[in-house]
């Protein structure tokens, strides 16, 4: 599910021309046959990642709510408006700040690709909307409002 949320944003973002969102590739690596479950015979894999350079922003926002808060501060409406854009069309996505990386003011990495086909999930901008100053909150409210009325 991961690989298969990598490609389905990849793609999405490739197509709409986001340029501030960026998805990691991520492939599957069999191990050998000594890893295989002697009772199931399931086999095991690796889940590799690309490397993007982002463990110093990662480190930084799971230990210290003020970086993540400042980040969202300083974003720009154009990369807030992407950002809603990826979360209104796969809403599925975890959405705590611990599953994507602001890095810098323009870039944001979405690490956690599990679940995005899941469009039942209800809220998928709530955990967001606490790092937003009340102008951010209003803009991305009307983005989604706009994708609603589409």
């Amino acid at each position: 599910m991961r690989i298969s949320g990598a490609r389905a944003l990849r793609k999405f973002i490739a197509k709409n021309r986001l340029k501030n969102i960026v998805v990691p590739k991520k492939w599957l690596y069999q191990l050998s046959d000594q890893y295989t479950d002697p009772i199931t015979g399931e086999k095991s894999y690796l889940l590799i990642v690309e490397d993007m350079s982002l463990a110093n922003y990662l480190s930084d926002s799971r230990k210290n709510e003020a970086i993540i808060e400042k980040r969202f501060k300083e974003m720009d409406d154009k990369t807030l408006k992407e950002l809603c854009t990826i979360f209104y069309f796969f809403r599925g996505l975890d959405t705590s700040p611990r599953n994507f990386i602001v890095a810098g003011k323009k870039k944001i990495a979405l690490i956690d690709t599990e679940h995005w086909d899941d469009w039942n999930r209800e809220g998928f901008l709530k955990h967001i909307m606490p790092y937003l100053d009340e102008r951010q909150q209003n803009y991305a409210l009307e983005v989604i409002e706009e994708f609603k009325n589409e």
